[in-house]
């Protein structure tokens, strides 16, 4: 079922040559624009329309998305809409080299460029990718709300420590819900599909009566059901992986003048989702008798005060609270008592609580960019950040019906950064911006187990970046950024004592790109080249301590490993008429493990995992009359390596999307489907025995959804 070797190595010859190719072409396309007059390309005009060049918040200096001089992708609320989606994992498939790994019934562990979390099972959480929520901080949680009423998800790759800290070391994403505005605006929805699918919510805000608009709300509500395309044959149920989720949003921001804002957002979410995915025979009929659970409730809300303090200073300061509970569990032998016979009993079951608190300040000073102009002002910033992380976590292990081990720890992390970024003009629409951020995070570990750590890590990261206006619509920057994130313990019984903590990792980027729109705004396309070199990378190990337990593992992380990666990211729109729109994403990445630990040696020279060494979206827009519209796209993803513990991989796959609606006025329906030809494809791979009587080493996957389609429709006002 899997590649041999020889195609395997086929796969990875082809996939360099194809780089190459692409890493020359992008090179003498960049020092092309970069040495060329500026009228080469297209003429000076106006900015590009928000619609195609879109805000971006979660960077130092705000900007639209072909300003920001690093490789970048912002998911509006119009592409959401006309692809009837509301969750995150849908919309990753489209974005250049992010991937996630499952595992769990929704993603919560994203890697960019191949660098990321896999899971988290024992131990302390350790983010690699910042996730943030309304100016919240969930890294490690994974997308916790719903995507209805949002304005807009931005996806930040390479390093992004001078605002996010040891919790981006490769990259960041950040969702924003729409804010309050001064008229009465909003939208509601409903969407029905197949699978027992049923979606509704709406959304109203606009200034409160009696106010002269000084005070705004908006108040948004949304919830979800669908079984989760599984079937239970031994409790004869289809909603054993079920997924129900909801959330409750308010918002509201007062404004006495223009010189002060106040913002207040205050939500709650809850998935209540069933976690029944994985299969014996890895296939959608589950056998598990006790199936487990996902859920992840949360409670957040934060305080934002934006202020001018004189001409040309400006202040922002960050409160924030979140409280979250995630109780997962799972059929430990995924089968049952009639499939196991006549080995009975074997019987498992796992069931963790985790509970975490994250309280964060933040203040910034900067200047201000209702003055800045480009090209003949410079830019400032500086900030201070403070957190309190607490999580504790009780883990227990079922034979039949007792606990026969148990595991319960507590962690905590105190955090304080400072940090800053200068942008000088050089002239001739040249500019030069360095930052920097350092961080000391005081952490304590304790469990039952008797482990107890008191590490202290101080980091620095920073970045320089050099830009060059081509055009009024277009420029060409090149960055050298690195990144950080924090080192740890590790808390197994059987982990011997020289493995119990690991050292910081650190990440080198350089990075090159054009971005912005070209041909007289007849092509929009932001393309960079990377390259990352990984430095006490951290590799994290799952070792099966008795083949006959399958929940008897060990869990190792190191951060002894070197390791490089190489890629080429584009990110395109080219208007082919009035009415249709060719788009192209994708990603090219070769990415190496240079050293590893001795016993590990196996590793040596692997990719990266879940680093697929391509990815790709395309497809087509058209706009017919009438309000007409329709939208076909095919997304493809390189086969990847499941996990640092084994050399097991997936297979290269693509899936064909397609969706078709109507807009009049305040009303829009879509019909849509995701898959469409149902192609057969694995998120998550584990590598271990669980079969017995001789429980044989094989690989079990958990496969992606396969074919869905529904219809949505939407009111905006």
């Amino acid at each position: 079922m899997y590649c041999t070797n020889a195609v395997a190595k086929s796969l990875v010859a082809k996939s360099f040559r194809l780089f190459f190719f692409c890493l020359s072409l992008t090179i003498l396309l960049i020092g092309a624009v970069l040495l060329c007059p500026p009228d080469v390309f297209s003429q000076e005009s106006a900015d590009l329309p928000a619609t195609t060049d879109l805000f971006i918040r979660g960077v130092p200096f705000a900007s639209r998305n072909s300003e920001v001089p690093f490789s970048t992708t912002v998911v509006g609320e119009q592409r959401l809409q006309e692809k009837g989606e509301t969750s995150f994992e849908y919309e990753m498939e489209a974005i250049p080299n992010l991937t996630w790994s499952s595992g769990t019934s929704r993603p919560r562990f994203f890697l960019i460029r191949g660098v990321g979390e896999l899971e988290q099972y024992e131990g302390a959480p350790n983010p690699s990718v910042a996730t943030i929520v309304d100016g919240i901080d969930f890294s490690g949680l994974g997308i916790t709300i719903p995507l209805f009423d949002i304005e807009d998800v931005e996806v930040l790759r390479g390093p992004q420590g001078i605002l996010f800290g040891s919790s981006a070391l490769a990259g960041a994403i950040s969702v924003d819900s729409n804010a309050p505005t001064s008229y009465r605006s909003g939208n509601a929805q409903v969407i029905v599909g197949n699978d027992d699918l049923y979606s509704g919510g709406f959304a109203v805000g606009g200034a409160i009566p009696g106010t002269d608009k000084r005070f705004q709300m908006r108040v948004s509500a949304f919830s979800s059901r669908r079984n989760g395309f599984r079937d239970n044959a031994f409790l004869g149920v289809d909603d054993t992986n079920r997924r129900e989720e909801s959330i409750v949003r308010l918002k509201g921001r007062y404004q006495p003048s223009g010189r002060l804002t106040v913002d207040v957002t205050a939500w709650q979410s809850d998935f209540n989702n069933g976690y029944d995915a994985f299969a014996i025979d890895n296939s959608f009929t589950t056998q598990s008798d006790r199936p487990g659970v996902d859920k992840t409730f949360v409670q957040a809300a934060s305080v934002r005060v934006n202020s001018k303090l004189s001409r040309g200073v400006v202040s922002e300061s960050m409160t924030s609270i979140a409280r979250t509970a995630i109780d997962y569990s799972f059929d430990g032998d995924w089968g049952n008592e009639r499939l196991w016979d006549p080995y009975n009993p074997y019987d498992y079951f796992s069931d963790s609580f985790r509970a975490r608190k994250v309280i964060g300040q933040e203040l910034r000073l900067a200047s201000d960019d209702d003055l800045y102009v480009h090209g003949s002002d410079s830019r400032w910033l500086t900030g201070a950040f403070l957190q309190d992380l607490g999580e504790g976590v009780s883990i227990d292990q079922y034979f039949e019906e007792d606990v026969y081990d148990a595991l319960t720890s507590t962690y905590r992390a105190r955090t304080a950064a400072v940090f800053g970024q200068f942008e000088a003009p050089l002239g001739h629409g040249r500019s030069l911006s360095i930052g920097s951020r350092f961080e000391q995070r005081n952490t304590r570990y304790f469990d039952s187990r008797l482990a107890n750590f008191s590490p202290t890590f101080s980091m620095v990261g920073g970045v320089v970046t050099y830009q060059h206006e081509i055009t009024k619509l277009a420029r060409g920057y090149m960055t050298v950024s690195r990144g950080y994130k924090g080192g740890g313990v590790n808390t197994g019984v059987q982990v011997p004592e020289e493995r119990r903590q690991y050292n910081p990792e650190y990440l080198w980027n350089a990075e090159v790109g054009i971005k912005g729109s070209f041909f007289e705004d007849v092509v929009k396309a932001n393309i960079s080249v990377f390259h990352n070199e990984r430095r006490s990378q951290q590799l994290k190990f799952a070792i099966q301590n008795d083949p006959t337990d399958p929940l008897a593992f060990t869990y190792i992380t190191e951060s002894v490993a070197n390791g490089r990666s190489t890629g080429l990211e584009l990110d395109s729109t080219v208007a082919l008429g009035e009415n249709c729109d060719f788009f192209l994403a994708g990603g090219i990445m070769e990415s190496e493990l240079i050293s590893v630990p001795d016993e590990s040696v196996s590793l040596a020279g692997r990719a990266f995992s879940v680093a697929p060494s391509w990815q790709y979206s395309t497809g087509l827009r058209f706009s017919f009359s009438r309000g007409l519209f329709s939208r076909i796209e095919v997304t493809g993803k390189d086969s990847f390596y499941f996990d640092d513990s084994h050399n097991q991989h997936s297979n290269p796959y693509s899936l064909v999307n397609i969706s078709t609606g109507w807009r009049h006025e305040s009303w829009s329906i879509v019909a849509w489907s995701r898959n469409i030809f149902n192609q057969s494809y694995d998120t998550r791979g584990f590598f271990f025995g669980n079969e017995p009587p001789d429980y044989p080493t094989r690989l079990y996957v958990q496969r992606g959804d396969p074919r869905s389609f529904g219809m949505t429709v939407a009111y905006n006002f």
